[in-house]
């Protein structure tokens, strides 16, 4: 994976600058999306929602969880166990790509408060 990422590298770069981050670089984001996604708690136990207005618009009832990111709330509709096999992934990449364990976010348990 690594290997095909450092050959496609002008690639991504490229394609980064014509979706219009020409002054960006593209291995600075990648670094800093697979750090976000590194950050996402595993939840463990019961994630309560509540409705939310008219129609089908559900919010979790934990707080904290409802102020996470999108990407976060993602990987918590996935569950614990999937968002832990993706992060071990990302893990290993970031590990590859050359970054030192000690830059990246350190699995955190979260524990949702019951309504």
């Amino acid at each position: 994976t690594v290997q095909a990422y450092q050959k496609l590298k002008p690639l991504f770069q490229e394609a980064y600058r014509e979706l219009g981050y020409p002054e960006k670089d593209f291995h600075a984001t990648l670094i800093q999306a697979i750090r976000r996604v590194l950050e996402v708690p595993a939840v463990e136990g019961e994630i309560l929602l509540k409705e939310e207005g008219k129609g089908v618009n559900y919010l979790y009832a934990d707080d904290g969880l409802e102020r996470m990111n999108e990407i976060q709330k993602h990987l918590l509709r996935m569950g614990p166990k999937n968002t832990r096999k993706i992060q071990q992934k990302l893990r290993e990449i970031a590990l590859g790509l050359g970054l030192p364990e000690s830059q990246l976010p350190q699995s955190q348990i979260y524990i949702p408060r019951a309504r």
